[in-house]
């Protein structure tokens, strides 16, 4: 017997973002003597309540390794002929687990009392029982998963959530520990429980003389990133690339520099940012050396169901991406083809560049929308590859049927209008320089007024006495240089005004020249996208109602008719209403030559 037990883990992005401690951990013991192996993972709970369930993660491992190896010690230290297991023995072994992990948390708390910083976040009722030294288990409350080998035995302990995953010598892999039916209401059992022992399959435990050629405990950090049977396939990989990097005459159970960052390295990637739950992850090894790893194989039916899954799903990313498509498009051919957008005359400058930029933002919506859907359909498409490689006669012809395909939306109406933005920094420069000019105009009305009231004063000043003459003139002489400063300020701000307007308004009427040239054309793209969604539709309703032999399908049919005949009219309606609406409107600004009315749609 030659296994290799291994575990690491590492701290999610979403923890790190919130500058909270990692709540995994992980553990691994190899016997020195090749007789047994041990990993353990424990995963600490995402609640304020558990504000140490770091620590109760770390202990749960210690505890683990501690109480596994000795059960392990003592049944090996037995003589061959005379091994067994003494009647118990699996409650024996849970409860010394458990108790090792209290007295860890009880000497924790003694060493390192419970501070007022700990409890600020808490409800007051919470406080109080905490105060009163009740409960305190919960606060390092963490889920536990364990496994272990011997030459004669596999053993396998779970509490909560999270991952024990099992692989024969065939590459079937299997999971040996039921579901914990409390998990699946989102409440996973903890070490910190106290019905633990009383409670179906709280604590449950697995021992089978069948060894398992790997063996892997993980937290539902990185089982949330993939399905289940990707997360097998990953497994598989992971350890081929252990075997690959395997060291000639490497000694003893430990990995190498190379095993061990490879192995960091597919943890860091899912604790990372974007790749996944972004949850700490943990994950621990025991696989046998001393035979290749097999490929991960799973039954034709599993794969045709996952692969059926796939497709469901990418479908259902085309409906709702084509959905959006369609909306956005109708949206932006209403921008395009109002009063506000077309009129650069009659409308109001503002509302005419507030109609453009909202175009242009919508442009962007769809340009981020369409590669958003083509990624995830190539993401979709290398799923679907991967699944059909298992499924027996599997048909490209046949799959290429079942797919909803996508309308590609015309670059054009994508593309960002660049002489938009030209012409918008042009206005912006314009109405620069007119508020410079306005203002220098106000100061210069200010100044020629200050002249009249200067030759007032000094109408007064000579009529009082002869000896003010010198301070008149000052006067005058000082008031008439500012006033021929600012109007020389004045002129050449208005000329810079009149050549920026200028500018502006060549520019503006060449833009509207090209616009009219280049049209956009909203309608056959709109028209497609609303088609390949009936065309959908239509399969989708005749698959769910049609049944075969039983005289029904013209009823289906007719059922399905009457769906599209609804939905065409409801759209013919939709343009009749648009239509009338458009009139109403060109009817309004006729006859109520009044600037931009209240009632009028803001776009």
């Amino acid at each position: 017997m030659k296994y290799r037990a291994f575990g690491d883990f590492r701290k999610g992005y979403a923890h790190v973002k919130h500058g909270s401690d990692v709540e995994d951990y992980a553990s691994s013991y190899n016997d020195p003597a090749g007789r047994f192996n041990i990993s353990v993972i424990c995963d600490g709970h995402s609640d304020k309540n558990c504000f140490r369930s770091g620590k109760g993660a770390q202990y749960g491992c210690q505890s683990a390794i501690e109480i596994m190896r000795r059960f392990f010690e003592l049944y090996l230290s037995q003589s061959d002929e005379v091994r067994t297991m003494p009647v118990g023995f699996e409650d024996r072994l849970k409860r010394s687990l458990k108790l090792c992990w209290d007295k860890k948390v009880y000497n924790d708390i003694k060493e390192n009392p419970i501070k007022e910083d700990e409890l600020a976040s808490l409800t007051d009722r919470v406080k109080k029982i905490y105060e009163a030294e009740t409960g305190l288990l919960n606060i390092y409350g963490a889920t536990f998963l364990a496994i272990g080998i011997c030459e004669d035995f596999f053993i396998a302990l779970h509490i909560g959530d999270g991952v024990i995953l099992c692989i024969d010598e065939d590459g079937y892999p299997y999971s040996p520990v039921p579901q914990d039916e409390k998990s699946e209401t989102g409440a996973p059992a903890s070490l910190c429980d106290t019905d633990l022992f009383s409670r179906k399959n709280a604590f449950r435990i697995y021992i089978s003389k069948k060894l398992p050629q790997v063996a892997t405990v993980s937290s539902d950090g990185i089982e949330d990133c993939m399905d289940s049977f990707e997360y097998k396939h990953f497994i598989c990989l992971l350890l081929k690339k252990m075997e690959h990097e395997e060291v000639e005459g490497q000694q003893g159970y430990e990995l190498n520099e190379k095993q061990k960052r490879y192995f960091a390295s597919c943890l860091e990637y899912y604790a990372a940012k974007g790749h996944g739950a972004e949850d700490d992850c943990s994950l621990a090894v025991i696989y046998d050396l001393s035979r290749p790893v097999p490929d991960i194989k799973i039954p034709n039916e599993e794969a045709v169901e996952l692969w059926n899954q796939a497709m469901q799903e990418r479908n259902h990313v085309v409906d709702d991406y084509e959905k959006r498509k369609s909306e956005l498009l109708e949206s932006m051919a209403q921008v395009y083809g109002s009063f506000s957008f077309k009129d650069g005359v009659e409308a109001s400058t503002e509302q005419w560049m507030k109609s453009h930029e909202k175009l242009e933002e919508m442009k962007s919506v769809l340009k981020t929308i369409n590669t958003n859907e083509n990624g995830k359909l190539a993401f979709y498409e290398k799923k679907l590859a991967f699944y059909s490689q298992y499924i027996d006669g599997f048909s490209e012809e046949s799959s290429e049927s079942k797919k909803q395909q996508p309308c590609q939306v015309d670059e054009s109406l994508m593309e960002s209008d660049e002489k938009y933005f030209e012409l918008k920094k042009l206005r912006q420069n314009y109405q620069k320089k007119m508020a410079n000019y306005k203002q220098l105009k106000n100061e210069l009305a200010d100044a020629d007024r200050a002249i009249d009231d200067a030759y007032d004063e000094a109408k007064k000043m000579a009529k009082s006495s002869r000896d003010d003459v010198v301070t008149v003139d000052l006067l005058i002489k000082s008031v008439r240089e500012k006033y021929h400063d600012t109007k020389e300020a004045y002129e050449k701000t208005f000329q810079e005004f009149e050549e920026e307007k200028t500018l502006y308004e060549q520019a503006k009427a060449e833009y509207l020249r090209n616009s009219e040239e280049n049209v956009l054309n909203f309608s056959p793209q709109i028209k497609d996208i609303c088609s390949s969604a009936d065309k959908q539709l239509f399969h989708t309703v005749n698959d769910n109602l049609k049944i075969p032999n039983d005289g029904q399908e013209e009823k289906s049919t007719y059922r399905t008719e009457d769906i599209r005949t609804s939905q065409k009219s409801n759209r013919i309606e939709k343009t009749r209403a648009e239509e009338a609406n458009t009139v109403r409107r060109k009817n309004i600004r006729l006859n109520l030559d009044i600037g931009w009315p209240w009632f009028w749609p803001k776009f």
